[in-house]
């Protein structure tokens, strides 16, 4: 376990535009799991916080009216590549925080369900790519195990059909999801991804799926193949993508939390590896505690260090953890695991500034900047969300006023980022992993939307 050495805690300098420039460069690869493509001519360069001030109150922005462009559409080429790309970047560097903020809950449910629809709308296409299991997977997140690839199978069939593999171990026969297609064409990206993607969207543990060289088999037979592998991460980089696959455990397993007598072989397993990924997520957020105990989000940095090397800034690491505390049961771990929701808040205070920063000094990275405030935003609203039926937010006033902001900014950097849902292919012709962090993250931010209505805002 990485210890947390007190040299870690950077604090604001200001280190002028060009490092914001390279700090922009580096937010393209800070994207979700979507499978990774390179910037272009960019070597990343640590982000960091300008000298401390007052963030100052940004002008009422108007939500952007769609452009009239169809992805098919010709690209007119231009400075950066094409021109949807070039109009967006040079467009707003407004910050992702409100216009005119919901007066009421009542007011902002409405305001979350119209985002919603919108991005609905946006990404159906997209996430439903049948050739895209990555894609299909985040399909289910925004849409549900309903969800239809564009060519009318439902999406888990297609997951599980075209995708899935055979390999022996021993005498059997045991199925998995390699990383990549046959083509070379990333599957998945994070172990464990499709069958938590499944279980997360509810299907049915007897729902039958065809898997190729096998016939009709029950999603837990998928299942309980793909979870026989799973250990104890023994590396940074296994942690890195250990969230994923403890997720999945938690959730097919779940029947078997806080067991009356004597736990058995499973359950002492999932508890230790709760136990476990618990402590590692505290020691990758412990460099922000002082800051955020002392009032002082202007003190953070981001430099890839800690929880900030994580895919999505590690809010499927926090996501797990809520359920591994929820499984473990004790007051104790539920209380630390608490303490690190507490965090993500803290961060959202932190992060938001930045981004109001970094547009403000280099408004031609628009559409990196309010794309990764899409990523972030939803995913913390979306964690909220999952933690709040479980009993694991706690429910202040302080902490529903916080949430609300984070809504709120999330709604702002859903109307800002219209026009560039209405130029996708263009913007994937231009900038492929850009394309990928919309539609994926656009995923997260519905179901972020759709279940913090209900979990958060929605009274009686």
């Amino acid at each position: 376990m990485r210890r947390v050495e007190r040299s870690d805690r950077v604090h604001a300098a200001d280190n002028g535009p060009g490092l914001v420039l390279g700090a922009c460069l580096l937010l393209i690869a800070a994207a979700c799991d979507a499978p990774k493509t390179p910037a272009p001519n960019a070597t990343p360069t640590p982000i960091a916080t300008p000298t401390p001030s007052p963030t100052p109150t940004p002008s009422p922005t108007a939500t952007p009216s769609p452009t009239a462009a169809s992805p098919g559409a010709p690209v007119e080429r231009t400075r950066t590549g094409s021109k949807a790309v070039d109009q967006f970047a040079g467009g707003s560097g407004a910050p992702a925080t409100p216009a005119a903020p919901a007066e009421s809950d009542e007011a902002l449910v409405k305001a979350m369900e119209d985002a919603r629809v919108r991005l609905g709308t946006w990404v159906q296409d997209g996430a439903g790519d049948p050739k895209v299991a990555w894609a299909l997977a985040h399909g289910l997140v925004g849409f549900g195990k309903d969800f239809h690839a564009t060519d009318r199978r439902l999406a888990i069939d297609v997951i599980v059909t075209d995708f899935a593999e055979l390999k022996t171990v021993g005498s059997k026969k045991r199925i998995y999801f390699p990383k990549k297609t046959k083509e070379g064409r990333p599957l998945e990206p994070h172990t464990s991804l499709m069958v938590k993607s499944l279980l997360e969207a509810e299907v049915p543990r007897d729902r039958l799926f065809e898997v190729k060289g096998l016939g009709k088999v029950p999603l837990s037979r998928i299942a309980e193949d793909v979870l026989a592998e799973i250990e104890r991460p023994s590396t940074e980089a296994e942690w890195q993508d250990f969230a994923w696959s403890l997720t999945a455990l938690l959730l097919y397993y779940k029947d078997q939390a806080q067991p009356k007598g004597a736990p058995n072989e499973i359950q002492k397993k999932l508890v230790t590896l709760s136990l476990e990924t618990i402590a590692y997520l505290e020691g990758q957020q412990a460099f922000l505690v002082e800051a955020m105990e002392t009032h002082h989000p202007e003190r953070v940095e981001k430099r890839k260090q800690f929880i900030f090397a994580h895919t999505c800034g590690g809010t499927h690491l926090i996501q797990a953890a809520v359920r591994a505390a929820v499984f473990v049961g004790t007051p104790e771990v539920k209380a630390r695991v608490k303490k690190q929701l507490q965090i993500l808040l803290f961060r959202h205070q932190a992060e938001r500034r930045i981004y109001t920063e970094a547009l403000a000094k280099a408004p031609n990275y628009a559409l990196i900047l309010h794309t990764q405030e899409l990523k972030f935003f939803g995913h913390v609203l979306e964690t909220f969300a999952l933690a709040e039926p479980l009993g694991m937010t706690e429910g202040s006033p302080e902490e529903h006023a916080q949430l609300s902001l984070v809504a709120k900014d999330l709604i702002q950097a859903v109307n800002v980022l219209g026009p560039a849902y209405h130029q996708l292919g263009p913007i994937r012709a231009e900038r492929e992993q850009t394309y990928l962090d919309l539609i994926g993250d656009g995923c997260h931010a519905m179901r972020g939307l759709r279940q913090g209505i209900v979990a958060l805002f929605r009274h009686g």
